[in-house]
Parts: C-alpha cells; sequence; structure tokens
C-alpha cells in the first residue's frame, strides 16, 4: 500500500514538471512569435520610410527638370536653378498609406554651405519617415552644360576616345534594365530591346573607327576621324568629321554625314547622304537624295529625292530623278537622268561637325567636350596616397573571400594566407561621394571565388595589377554591387566566370559592376567567355580589349576599344538616361548624376521584450 502512494506521488511530480515545460515551450514560442511580429513590421516601416526617401529625391528632380524645360535654349547657373525649383533651399510632402503617414523632407546644398562639394555640384538629401521607420538618402548631382554631356563616360554604348575597332559579329544594341531584363515583354506589351546603342570616338587629331567584322548596330555611329566600314546594317545614322567609306551590301536606315570625302559601295541608304567633299557611290540605292558641297561620281544605283552638287559630276549607268550642280558634267556608259539643271550655284545645307576633345582643360576653353570629365589619374592618386599598407593578395582553388562594405574575409580557406581579413578605411573621397574601401596591392584570383556580400555596394581599390586566371569566378548576387578602381593592369582574359545579376543596376542606384581604370596604355582585356556580363568601364587613358562569345551588357569608355568575338554589345539606357547617371533635362543645361548613398536606415522605435 506504501508503494502503491509513493508511485502516485512520483507520477504526479513528473505531470507536474512535464506541464511545467510545455508551458515554459509554449511561452517562448509566443515571446518569439511576438518578437518576430514586431521585427517584420519594423522591417515593412523601414522599407517604406525608404520610398518615402526615394520619392523625396524623384519630387526634386522632377522640379530641376521642369525649370530646365521651361529656361529653353537659356542656359541656367546652379544658384538660379535652386531658387526656381526649391522654397529657400528645401521641400517636403506628407501623403497617406494605410493607417499612417508616409512623409519625406528634402534639403538641398551646394559649394556655398557644403565644402564637400565642387563650384557645379549641388547635394539632394531626402529623409523619409513612416510610422517610425526612417531613411535618409544624399544624391550628388553638377550642372553642365549639353556639350560637356556630350562626352559623359556613360551616355554611349561604346566611346573610344582615340579609336574603336570592331572585328566581331555580334549585334548592338540597347535596353532599359530600369524596366527589366533584356528582351523580356513589358507591361505595355512592347519588348525590352531598342535602336538606342551609339558607338563613337572623341578625340579631334585620331578618332578612328575601324568596323571589319559581321557585326550590326541598332543605333548611330559618330567618329572624329575617319570610319570605315565593312559591318551589316546599320538602323542609325553614321556621322565622321573625317572620310566614309563603307563596303558592304546591306542596309542603312539611317544617314551617312561627313565633313570629309565619301565613299559607299553597294549600301542601301534609306536616309539621305550628306558631304563636304567628294562623294563616290557604287551600285548604291539612296532614298532621300545626295548633297554634296565637293564633286560627285556615280556607278549604277539608284538615287531619288535629288542629287546637289556644288562641284564636278560624273555618271556611268546611273539612275536619278533630280540632278543639280554647278561644275562640269560628264558621262561613262549611258545614266538615266529624269531631270538636270546646271546652276551658278547651289543651296546645300551645311554639315554639322561631331563634337570632339581638343586636349585643353581650361576654363577659357570653347571646347568643353572631354574624353575624361570626371579625371580619373587624379582621383586615383588621391585614393593611392591612402593605400601604402594594402598587401598582395592571392586566391586559390576552392577558396571563397567575401567583400563585404566594410571589410573583407575568408568563408573557405584552403591555405595559409598572409594576409586573411583587411578592413576598409572609412570616408575616401572619390568622383563626388565618400566610401568604404577595401585597399589591396595586387590581387591575382587563381581558380578561387570572389564573392560580394548579398544586399551590399562593396567598393575596393587596387593599387596594383588585377588578373583572374583558371577557373576563378566574380560574383555579385541580386541588389548587390562592386565598384573596382584599379590602378595598374586589369586582366581578366585568363579564364573564369563574372557572375552578374540580370537586373544592371541596384536599388541604390549603382551599376553591379563598375570598373574604373586609371592605368595609361594597353591595360584591360576582358575575355567573357559564354556567360551573359554586365559592367561599366571608366578607363579614358587606357586601351581595351573585349572578347565574347556571350553577352556583355553595360557601357565601355576607354581611350582605344577593340570588340572581337561573335557575343552581342547591348548598352544600358539606364546608365546615361533615367538612370543613375544623367538626368536629361533639355536645353543648354543639364543634369549629372554623380554619387548616391542611403545615409541612415534605422527605427526611431526600438524593439522591447514585454513577454517576461
Amino acid at each position: 500500500m506504501n508503494n502503491v502512494s509513493q508511485q502516485k506521488g512520483f507520477a504526479l511530480v513528473v505531470v507536474l514538471v512535464s506541464t511545467l515545460i510545455a508551458s515554459t515551450v509554449v511561452l517562448t514560442s509566443l515571446k518569439d512569435t511576438t518578437v518576430q511580429e514586431r521585427l517584420s513590421g519594423n522591417l515593412q516601416k523601414k522599407l517604406n520610410a525608404r520610398m518615402a526617401a526615394d520619392k523625396g529625391i524623384y519630387d526634386a528632380m522632377e522640379s530641376m527638370t521642369e525649370q530646365l524645360k521651361l529656361a529653353g535654349e537659356n542656359s541656367l547657373t546652379l544658384e538660379e536653378l535652386v531658387a526656381k525649383s526649391f522654397d529657400s533651399g528645401a521641400m517636403s510632402e506628407q501623403f497617406a498609406m494605410e493607417n499612417s503617414t508616409m512623409a519625406y523632407d528634402v534639403v538641398i546644398h551646394t559649394a556655398t554651405d557644403d565644402s564637400s562639394l565642387a563650384e557645379n555640384e549641388l547635394s539632394i538629401t531626402s529623409t523619409g519617415t513612416y510610422s517610425g521607420g526612417k531613411s535618409e538618402i544624399k544624391a550628388i548631382y553638377e550642372i553642365v552644360s549639353s556639350s560637356t554631356l556630350e562626352s559623359f563616360p556613360f551616355a554611349n554604348g561604346i566611346t573610344g576616345c582615340e579609336a574603336v575597332t570592331v572585328s566581331g559579329s555580334g549585334l548592338m544594341d540597347s535596353y532599359n534594365s530600369v524596366l527589366g531584363a533584356y528582351g523580356t515583354t513589358l507591361d505595355d506589351g512592347n519588348v525590352n530591346t531598342n535602336a538606342n546603342f551609339t558607338l563613337r570616338t572623341l578625340y579631334n587629331d585620331s578618332g578612328q573607327v575601324e568596323f571589319t567584322g559581321a557585326a550590326s548596330i541598332n543605333g548611330d555611329m559618330i567618329a572624329t576621324g575617319d570610319i570605315n566600314y565593312q559591318g551589316k546594317n546599320v538602323t542609325g545614322n553614321m556621322q565622321s568629321n573625317g572620310n566614309i567609306t563603307i563596303d558592304r551590301n546591306d542596309v542603312m536606315d539611317g544617314n551617312v554625314i561627313s565633313r570629309k570625302a565619301i565613299a559607299i559601295n553597294q549600301m542601301a541608304i534609306n536616309g539621305y547622304v550628306l558631304g563636304l567633299g567628294d562623294i563616290s557611290l557604287t551600285r548604291n540605292s539612296v532614298l532621300q537624295g545626295v548633297s554634296t558641297h565637293g564633286n560627285y561620281q556615280q556607278v549604277q544605283g539608284t538615287i531619288t529625292d535629288g542629287v546637289y552638287v556644288a562641284g564636278d559630276v560624273y555618271l556611268d549607268q546611273a539612275n536619278i530623278d533630280s540632278l543639280t550642280y554647278v561644275g562640269s558634267y560628264s558621262t561613262g556608259n549611258q545614266p538615266n537622268v529624269s531631270y538636270s539643271e546646271k546652276v551658278n550655284s547651289v543651296s546645300i545645307n551645311d554639315v554639322p561637325e561631331a563634337a570632339y576633345d581638343d586636349k585643353i582643360r581650361a576654363d577659357s576653353d570653347p571646347v568643353q567636350t572631354t574624353c575624361d570629365p570626371f579625371d580619373i589619374a587624379s582621383k586615383v592618386s588621391a585614393i593611392n596616397e591612402q593605400a601604402s599598407s594594402a598587401d598582395d593578395f592571392t586566391l586559390y582553388a576552392n577558396e571563397v573571400y567575401v567583400l563585404s562594405k566594410s571589410s573583407a574575409y575568408f568563408s573557405s580557406m584552403q591555405k595559409a594566407h598572409s594576409t586573411e581579413t583587411v578592413t576598409a578605411v572609412a570616408n575616401v573621397g572619390f568622383i563626388g561621394s565618400n566610401y568604404d574601401v577595401l585597399m589591396f596591392n595586387n590581387i591575382s584570383l587563381n581558380n578561387g571565388e570572389l564573392t560580394v556580400k548579398e544586399g551590399e555596394d562593396v567598393t575596393m581599390y587596387v593599387k596594383g595589377n588585377l588578373s583572374m586566371s583558371g577557373s576563378s569566378t566574380i560574383t555579385i548576387p541580386e541588389n548587390s554591387s562592386l565598384t573596382l578602381i584599379v590602378q595598374g593592369i586589369v586582366d581578366l582574359a585568363g579564364g573564369g566566370n563574372i557572375n552578374t545579376p540580370v537586373s544592371g543596376v541596384t536599388e541604390s542606384g549603382l551599376p553591379v559592376l563598375s570598373i574604373y581604370s586609371a592605368y595609361k596604355g594597353s591595360g584591360f582585356i576582358l575575355k567573357a567567355g559564354n556567360k551573359d556580363v554586365y559592367a561599366t568601364v571608366y578607363a579614358p587613358l587606357t586601351d581595351l580589349f573585349i572578347q565574347s562569345s556571350a553577352s556583355f551588357k553595360g557601357a565601355l569608355h576607354g581611350n582605344s576599344i577593340t570588340v572581337s568575338g561573335n557575343g552581342q554589345v547591348t548598352y544600358d539606357e539606364a546608365l546615361g538616361n533615367t538612370g543613375p547617371f544623367v538626368t536629361s533635362s533639355g536645353g543648354s543645361t543639364n543634369i549629372v548624376f554623380k554619387g548616391w548613398e542611403y545615409v541612415t536606415e534605422g527605427m526611431t522605435v526600438a524593439v522591447t521584450d514585454t513577454a517576461s
């Protein structure tokens, strides 16, 4: 009987202990659930606050853009623009959202009250709030003339200041990554592919374009020197300050314009041909007429909408609906001219001159177009002064090195390294903004993986050379970016892959991969292989060599650029249009984006523990 009572008492104790444990588990779960709900709510508040801050930047830009449109061709100074666009250098707005109020406050600063800004720069700081959430964004802009904007580094698909050589066979076209992936169908039913690609050169004492491959251009070609074109069809215009030679049996939808001589063989021109020098056409068709300030020769082919010649004319089996000329007229085999008239003078349109860089950087210089608007050598030199302790770094097979905004570290290491962790140098100035910069001397990627931490914008400076070989990879996750600033040679031709997101521009307004080089000479090689790559390359002193069998998206800006392979080159219009670099305004004054950062993001209401 006594044993039975003891067993009943023990059973009661077991039940009580089990009940206590179960109650503790339930209370802990309820506590965790409550905390998670609060964290989720705070995250939503922070995201809404960021949206409000973004709207503040957008509305401020809309206000300035509207004032520039009203000004038309009249230039506005920075002070005039700010005064017309904002009330006492600020603006604010509140608007209801669900059960709370979303708001932003925008403050404008110029060099008069912010010494970190250059004379023509302004900063827009937008603070967004929503139900205790707070986000602050700072954007830097520069006010420039239209002539300066002509050579803004990412306003074109390919800019080779001295020369561009294309021997590849891929298509050159454009899209807008802000709207979605390349080739996708948009909400309005249109496909996200466009014909807004521009290939151009800038130096007035060179500027040649050599196009010997079978590539075609959905866009324009502008050269300060000669153009030798043997590619396929061109959907836009071809303009040159030098001679133009075209030898291809294909179609050009736009116009051919040259300030020197023009020689075209077999190309069908759907626009017009205009030259300051002599024009020679062989077996061509031109739909919108030919005009030349020099002499004219045509062998076979058909010209409609008239031929106007200030010099002499020679025709051989040519078909022309109307001919007006000043000089002599001679023929070979009988031409077919419906109407001809010899006159004392003929009115021919002026031949426009493509904007060029005369290599003079001075306030008194009337030609403001420049190959190097960022003055990259001085910018890199300033960073270099803070990189005295940078070390060499080599990444081997099966090793993974993670780059974050504040530090770099191994997540997988196979060998001993003299440098394992690198701490970023804070507040390093570069092109209008301050960044936390990871400093290295030489970097060699030898079959390892260099990866950016997800959701972070990382800036890395390489004092020496950067090379990539074997099966190495550089991986940039979605909504992350890597900005590489390199003083030495960039050699990415030894194999491996560069993995970039589908979206070319992050939520913070940065290209997913940007490479800035200050190397002078042949110092940039990119061999993309069979995997698509997105990058913006700014290297105005460097000769670039691009070889790809896949698609290269973004923009290229170099001293000279050579493109080979059968890969496609696609310009992202977000870089030079509505995206992070240029905000077009029309008229003679433009707004150029210089930098962008989220200054603060946080909650003014803390999560507290009330479950205990």
